[in-house]
């Protein structure tokens, strides 16, 4: 709602979800390779 205003505010949580989502890929994948039991954040 804030962002709709202002481009830039929406550019920065736009990023932000993006690196979320990376991370939470990345973890996916991390998971799906060495198994539940094996991950270690």
């Amino acid at each position: 709602m804030l962002a709709i205003g202002n481009p830039e505010l929406l550019e920065k949580i736009n990023d932000y979800k993006a690196e979320l989502k990376a991370g939470v890929m990345k973890k996916k994948d991390k998971i799906e390779s060495v198994g539940f039991r094996g991950y270690e954040a």
